[in-house]
Formats: C-alpha cells, sequence, structure tokens
C-alpha cells in the first residue's frame, strides 16, 4: 500500500499519466529531502509507516492501561513485546507493531 501511495504522489509530481510517461527532472530521493536541503519535503510513506507503528510500539510498552494495548497484549504478545516472535496467525497491526519494533529497539 505504501509503494501505491508513493507511486500516485510520483506520477501527480511528475505529471506522468497512465501509460504517458514524462522526463524526470529530479530523483524522488531528492524530492524527500527536507526544504533547506534543496527538496520538497515530501515523505516517504513506507518510512512514516515504520515510525507509526514503532510510536504504537512504544505505547504498548509504555501505556499498557489502554484498552487496545490490554488486548493486543492478552491476545498477542503475552506482556512481553520486545521477546515475541512472529505467528503467521498474527493480525496486520500486529505484524506491523513488530516492524516498528526493530526500530525501537534501536532508540531503546
Amino acid at each position: 500500500m505504501c509503494k501505491e501511495i508513493d507511486k500516485i504522489q510520483r506520477n501527480f509530481i511528475w505529471g506522468s499519466e497512465g501509460e504517458r510517461k514524462k522526463l524526470h527532472w529530479v530523483s524522488w530521493a531528492n524530492m524527500c529531502k527536507r526544504k533547506k536541503f534543496g527538496g520538497l519535503g515530501l515523505r516517504e510513506t513506507t518510512i512514516v509507516n515504520e515510525a507509526y507503528m514503532a510510536k504504537l510500539g512504544w505505547n504498548v510498552l509504555t501505556a499498557p492501561n489502554l484498552l487496545w494495548v490490554r488486548v493486543l497484549n492478552v491476545k498477542y504478545f503475552h506482556h512481553d513485546l520486545l521477546n515475541y516472535s512472529t505467528k503467521s496467525s498474527d493480525s496486520t497491526i500486529c505484524r506491523g507493531i513488530l516492524k516498528g519494533r526493530e526500530l525501537l529497539n534501536k532508540g531503546l
């Protein structure tokens, strides 16, 4: 989904329509740079999504009394997010939080 959103953004910026591709004068990486470094300040949605998933993981660790955290802890994490291993039956949100856990571990 993130790649599709990025594709829509790129096509809008570069003016591409369907099969009609236009010349890309600036790379997507340069467009995603902050404005003060010469970019447009756009964000890559995969990076933003990782940050949001890490934030949800942080909430699992620091706010155990929130209802949604209690539900995830009982159903999936068993009150131990940092040592939980992925299962094929995990929900999409659970798998997303586990991907964000890698980023969270770097910060811890």
